[in-house]
Parts: C-alpha cells; sequence; structure tokens
C-alpha cells in the first residue's frame, strides 16, 4: 500500500504499465500522466534477486552497495564540474523571493540556497575527461550525466526508470529500444541495465543520500556505488553549506559474469 495513492490507483496505473511491451514503449509512458505514480506502481520492494530465474546477483536484500574506487585523481574534474554547475539558472523560487532582506538569508543565498539540483548530460564534446571514465565499466551501451545538488536542495524520493539513458539511446537511434522490456528487472530482455554514482565530492554532514530506510553516508571522491534504481525508493537532500556532485553512469550488458555483479555478490571493491 502506497502512502500517496490508493490502491486503485496503484492497480490502474500498474496494468498501464504492464500492457507496453518494448523498451521504447516503456519509454514513452512514463513520459506523460502522473511520473511519481508511474514510479510507484513499476516498484517491487523489497525483491529478493536470487529468486528470479537466471539473474545473475544472488543478493536476497539488495539496496546499495560500494563496489568500487577510482584511482584517477579527481581535483581538476571536480573543480571544473562545480565551477560550471554553480551559476547555472535553476532556481529555487520559495529562496530566491528571499530578495536577501536579512544577513542570514544573505548568507543562504551566497552559498547557492536558491539553486536546484540539476543533471548535465555529458559527452566526448563538453567533458572528455568525464566521458571516458564510462568506458571503465565496460557497458555494451552506456549515457554519462554528471548530477550537482547545491545547498538547500532536495530529489524527493522516487525509483528509476534509466530515463535519461533511453533518451541518450533513442537519440543513436539504437536497436536495443525495440526490445521486449522485463517489468521486473526494467530492462530489455537478454540485457541488465546498472545505475552506477561516482563521488566527485567528499561527504560533509548534511548530505543525504537514502535508499528506503538505509544510508550512504561518509562517501570520498572516487568512491563508486550501485544501488537497486529500480525497486529501492531513493532520495538526496543537501543540508550542509557546499554543493555536492556526482557523476552518473548508466548502461546496459548481456554478461551474467559482469564484474559488477561478481563484486555485489562477493562483497568485494575494484580499484578502476
Amino acid at each position: 500500500m502506497s502512502d500517496i495513492w490508493n490502491n486503485q490507483e496503484i492497480s490502474l496505473a500498474k496494468q498501464e504499465y504492464l500492457t507496453t511491451k518494448t523498451v521504447k514503449e516503456v519509454h514513452a509512458w512514463t513520459q506523460h500522466g502522473t511520473y511519481d505514480l508511474s514510479q510507484e506502481c513499476s516498484s517491487l520492494w523489497p525483491i529478493d534477486y536470487s529468486q528470479i530465474d537466471s539473474h545473475p546477483l544472488n543478493i536476497k536484500d539488495f539496496t546499495f552497495q560500494k563496489i568500487a574506487e577510482l584511482k584517477t585523481n579527481l581535483i581538476d574534474t571536480t573543480s571544473i564540474v562545480l565551477n560550471d554547475c554553480k551559476d547555472v539558472n535553476i532556481y529555487n523560487l520559495t529562496v530566491a523571493d528571499w530578495r536577501a532582506e536579512s544577513e542570514d538569508q544573505k548568507f543562504l543565498i551566497e552559498k547557492g540556497f536558491d539553486r536546484e539540483t540539476h543533471s548535465v548530460r555529458v559527452s566526448k564534446e563538453n567533458y572528455p575527461s568525464i566521458y571516458q571514465l564510462g568506458k571503465l565499466f565496460d557497458l555494451d551501451n552506456h549515457s554519462v550525466a554528471i548530477q550537482y545538488q547545491p545547498p538547500g536542495s532536495i530529489l524527493p524520493r522516487h525509483v528509476d526508470f534509466l530515463s535519461s539513458m533511453w533518451t541518450q539511446f533513442n537519440d543513436k537511434d539504437l536497436d536495443i529500444l525495440n526490445l521486449p522490456y522485463d517489468p521486473v528487472t526494467k530492462s530489455p530482455t537478454g540485457y541488465y541495465a546498472f545505475r552506477c554514482m561516482i563521488a566527485l565530492t567528499d561527504w560533509v554532514p548534511g548530505q543525504v543520500f537514502g535508499f528506503h530506510d538505509q544510508y550512504w553516508t561518509n562517501w570520498k571522491s572516487g568512491d563508486i556505488i550501485t544501488f537497486d534504481w529500480a525497486h529501492a525508493r531513493h532520495y538526496t537532500a543537501n543540508a550542509s553549506l557546499v554543493p555536492r556532485a556526482y557523476i552518473k553512469i548508466s548502461g546496459v550488458t548481456k554478461n551474467k559474469n559482469h564484474w559488477i555483479f561478481n563484486n555485489l555478490n562477493n562483497n568485494s571493491i575494484s580499484h578502476l
């Protein structure tokens, strides 16, 4: 039972969701109607991947897990990203309307509290060094994005459809979008989709990254996690006084022995 929608609303939305047959149809369906309801009806949380026939993940209660650390020095990359993102005109309208009438308001606006969380699509042209990081994950196809969260902003709880990745695949006219869609793994039949987060900035008190009832904290620049993006409701908030930034790698593989699966199943960490 959802805490927002009643059983009938969830049931009707789920019926619509399950009538979609291909990745392209699902992607189109998520672009109309109530996106939050679409997410809610698609979540099977809690899900035991070890009980899914032939699925490579043998963890019963997978939520999120650290899988790797980057050996690459990210200081210059992080500096460029923070500088590029700090003045993007995506405003928190409530704070922007303060007009800096008090010293406290002036201080918080100076720290970025008048801005909102946003993502930046990464390509070979705009961030070539970041784009290259995607190749470290050995995925058949992938997309790369930067997620920037200034102080005072939140990203409400949700589950993912990897919409930004499918949009990029659609722009490239990849045949994978015409494959049958598996509503349990939220992947094309025969493939497994991943979403990984690379921390660019170190964690500081006040920064929140939650997955259902668990929290990732004390991360360091270069730490890499993956998580149950498809079913675990996740959310972020930045109640600190400094921005946080991640690189978001999304992609698909056919390889059941992929190193990400191996690291998850064996609770091990790679150094990339």
